[in-house]
């Protein structure tokens, strides 16, 4: 079984029962987006595709954390204290977190380090969630927490999180760390939408977008001199003509680089490709899914090298194979 994205016209119990006769186990179904997720027998796809109430058939939008390289000394930086000593402790306030895991919670609870949590779903096994509890405990130590995390990483899961802690919870604040570079970059997804929701009923809603700022590229398409219909990087900078972004992949890391352009998602009719090559002008891996004006508008590859102890040099590129010249999103 694969687990997958199914979206869908209608939704009831009819369809339901089509979908699970096929072999489908419905682990989400959000009428709100009319997304369903799911987990299908591979060789089950296309039967499932031809139904007539479903509209496309992806892959999930699974997220990432957006974590840190260093332990955070926020609370100093930001002069939290001087703002406990007028009294604003967080007293009365609930936030909720999302993250990937809650590992050591009770370690952390017998050293003083959080108080009691309200723990609506844990996750995996890691220790992120727990890391953002004690930051907010530390800024904020009378504030109520909750944890909801996210098992497999999907956006339906992500928006049953926040749709909880505004139900459930009852949260003033919600935070999270989790990254969707899946999500549409120029439209409102999954996880925009819910937030949006969220705040629109009083809800502060606070995310880690800051993370990628280092690791994110934007631009308007632009044609190299050659006439090979590759987006120009070097020329759109100001400089001399240069086609591809160069990386280095340290022994046993993955590279994975995502490309989107400013096109409705299942409705793109401009065609993009991407590429990673090495240093002899090897394709590492290429992403060439054909836009026809029922795709939508993104790409991704990635390589992980496989070296004990040699660095791979890598070279993206961006190739324009038909449509109208767009402005172009990148993630790394």
């Amino acid at each position: 079984n694969i687990q997958v994205y199914i979206y869908v016209s209608r939704w009831g119990e009819a369809e339901q029962a089509e979908l699970e006769n096929l072999g489908a186990r419905i682990e989400i179904a959000d009428e709100t987006y009319g997304a369903v997720q799911a987990r299908l027998p591979y060789h089950l796809l296309d039967k499932v595709a031809e139904l007539g109430f479903i509209t496309r058939v992806t892959a999930p939008t699974y997220g990432n954390p957006r974590s840190g390289s260093i332990q955070t000394e926020g609370d100093e930086i930001i002069n939290a204290a001087d703002v406990r000593a007028l009294g604003f402790n967080g007293s009365g306030v609930k936030v909720g977190v999302i993250s990937i895991g809650v590992v050591g919670l009770s370690s952390a609870q017998q050293s003083g380090d959080l108080p009691s949590v309200s723990v609506i779903q844990t996750a995996t096994d890691d220790a992120e969630g727990t890391a953002m509890m004690e930051i907010v405990h530390d800024i904020a130590p009378e504030a109520a927490l909750g944890f909801c995390g996210t098992p497999t990483g999907t956006s339906l899961e992500f928006s049953n999180c926040v749709l909880a802690f505004r139900n459930s919870f009852g949260a003033d604040i919600i935070v999270d760390d989790l990254g969707y570079n899946l999500e549409p970059y120029f439209e409102d997804g999954i996880i925009a939408r819910s937030a949006k929701a969220a705040v629109d009923a009083g809800v502060l809603f606070i995310t880690a977008a800051g993370n990628d700022a280092d690791r994110h590229y934007q631009s308007n398409y632009l044609v190299d001199t050659l006439g090979l219909d590759f987006h120009d990087f070097g020329r759109r900078a100001g400089g001399v003509s240069d086609v591809d972004v160069d990386f280095s992949i340290p022994p046993g890391e993955t590279l994975v680089v995502v490309l989107q352009w400013s096109e409705p998602f299942g409705s793109a009719c401009s065609d993009y490709d991407l590429a990673r090559f090495d240093s002899q002008s090897v394709i590492l891996d290429s992403s060439i899914t054909v836009q026809n004006c029922n795709d939508d508008p993104i790409e991704f590859v990635w390589y992980t090298n496989p070296f004990a102890s040699t660095t791979v040099n890598a070279f993206v590129v961006i190739n324009k194979v038909s449509g109208s010249n767009r402005t172009l999103e990148m993630f790394y």
